[in-house]
């Protein structure tokens, strides 16, 4: 059984695309700054860099507050081994 844990797994085994998409939308957020940057060739707007804020927000804010929010709460993470298992 494995028993490490990698960067897009909640746990061992267990893909994440909460944390999927969250890499995702801060990778395109930076490409997005390079993009501008070069291709404007300029210092961004103002409007811009709200465009940025809210782009960063919307890919690391929801994850963090469901986190919280389950602790709170204090649900259980579910793994494979809660599953009843039959025996034959």
């Amino acid at each position: 059984m494995k028993t490490t844990i990698g960067f897009l797994e909640e746990k061992p085994g267990v893909k994440s695309s909460e944390r999927l998409k969250s890499v995702l939308i801060v990778i395109c957020t930076i490409l997005l700054i390079y993009g501008n940057v070069w291709w404007n060739s300029k210092e961004p707007t103002t409007e811009f860099n709200f465009l940025v804020l809210i782009m960063f927000t919307a890919g690391l804010i929801p994850t963090g507050l469901k986190k919280i929010a389950e602790i709170r709460a204090g649900v259980p993470a579910k793994t494979d081994t809660d599953s009843p298992k039959t025996e034959q």
